[in-house]
């Protein structure tokens, strides 16, 4: 148990190395723990409202979080220092992603808002002259992720693709460097709430108020499967195993069990 927080944890997010834990909570603070010994390492504190939502680097260094104070914060995750604060959202920062860096290039970061938009970002940049942003949702966005963590996936799917889920029940895959919307996916019933990429960049798993989890070809755009079982919304929705297209599931249910998850094996052949 890691006790610390005054109030609801609403993110949490392990290390690449798996040796730190990072946690968002509404007290305005990052925590980082050992989940080793279960003890906090340090309490990061800029944001001035609740914290929503929390990542690590790639390579560790630095931890990103998003709150309703409408920025996004950047921290030195061994010192704890603040390395960047983006602004230009004009409500809650609901969802944040790290790029790896490509060849030759710099990694960047993409933060979702309640303001219906994404916007990418310079890493370590927090200049707003510098941000792309992405528009086109309806409502609220509440998930955002770069194909292949922004680097070149197995199946070579391009580093400059990002994809977000929004309120308005599509999921859009952008090319962010030209803030161009590539395809519109739809078929949820009701709000998107997670995005997550296959690690060769090739599928997208969406969770969904709708009581669903989708399977996406990304360069299609086509559905390839649809996960049944939740009665209630699938708040999380992880890839757990490529090679056997196996993921996992977390929703919340109405029988009193609270969030239940469901691990899945689904095949990769368009839905019609």
């Amino acid at each position: 148990t890691f006790a610390g927080h005054e109030t609801c944890v609403y993110g949490v997010a392990f290390s690449p190395s798996g040796h730190r834990i990072a946690s968002a909570s509404w007290d305005r603070t990052v925590r980082l723990w050992d989940p080793a010994t279960a003890s906090g390492t340090l309490a990061l504190r800029k944001h001035t409202d609740w914290v929503l939502c929390v990542r690590y680097s790639p390579d560790g260094h630095h931890v990103l979080s998003g709150s309703r104070d409408k920025t996004a914060a950047l921290w030195d995750a061994l010192s704890g220092a603040v390395v960047s604060t983006y602004q230009g959202h004009t409500r809650a920062v609901s969802s944040v992603a790290f790029s790896s860096a490509p060849s030759g290039g710099r990694p960047h970061v993409a933060t979702g808002s309640y303001d219906s938009s994404a916007r990418v970002w310079p890493h370590g940049e927090d200049s707003a002259r510098l941000c792309i942003a992405l528009r086109g949702h309806a409502a609220a966005v509440n998930a955002v992720a770069f194909a292949g963590g922004g680097g070149i996936g197995e199946a070579g799917y391009a580093s400059s693709r990002a994809i977000t889920g929004s309120d308005d029940a599509t999921l859009r895959v952008w090319e962010w460097e030209q803030a161009r919307e590539v395809s519109l996916l739809r078929g949820h019933g009701n709000r998107v709430v997670s995005v997550q990429l296959s690690s060769d960049g090739s599928q997208v798993l969406s969770g969904s108020a709708d009581c669903t989890a989708m399977v996406w070809d990304l360069r299609s755009g086509q559905r390839t499967a649809t996960l049944f079982g939740h009665n209630a919304m699938v708040c999380q929705a992880v890839f757990t195993d490529p090679q056997t297209r196996r993921g996992v599931n977390g929703g919340f249910e109405r029988t009193g069990e609270g969030v239940v998850g469901k691990e899945w094996r689904f095949r990769g052949a368009p839905e019609h």
